[in-house]
């Protein structure tokens, strides 16, 4: 992962890591799925990619949505594992779904609630799981894919 620079925005953020890999805007956008226009509007703080829009650019790029938005990689605490909602478990055991992307299913979820703070906490139910997951797998695949170079 490229060092992050202090006092950066997301857009900034967006631009290193897009040249750190020598992608022009036009293989990023295609890598995303988004138009050319759309990352040279992020790129330049004109437009803030929310969701899946995200979730596409984060997997393209190899970066997680929390350093894309924050630029500091989440902290690990060794001492509390994670939780997952009793609603997510009994989605991903009747649906089979591999633990890896009932992890970064979470995470995409966590990240989405954690910036939209000023809403009340709610618990997804297990249909709502399964419409997220089937939303965003095609990410997660890619995301947990190995690039080959």
């Amino acid at each position: 992962m490229v060092q992050s620079v202090k006092g950066e925005h997301l857009g900034d953020r967006v631009r290193r890591l897009r040249k750190s890999l020598n992608w022009t805007q036009d293989q990023l956008a295609a890598e995303a799925g988004v138009s050319k226009s759309f990352i040279s509007e992020v790129e330049n703080g004109a437009s803030q990619p929310r969701g899946p829009v995200l979730v596409k650019i984060a997997a393209a790029l190899q970066a997680s949505i929390d350093y894309l938005m924050t630029g500091q990689e989440p902290t690990v605490q060794a001492t509390k594992p994670v939780e997952i909602p009793s609603e997510l478990a009994a989605f991903a055991k009747r649906r089979g779904v591999p633990y890896p992307h009932v992890e970064l299913l979470l995470d995409f979820h966590n990240s989405v609630v954690g910036m939209r703070r000023d809403q009340p906490e709610t618990r997804l139910p297990e249909n709502e799981w399964e419409d997220l997951y089937d939303k965003v797998l095609p990410h997660i695949e890619k995301a947990l894919t190995p690039r080959k170079d």
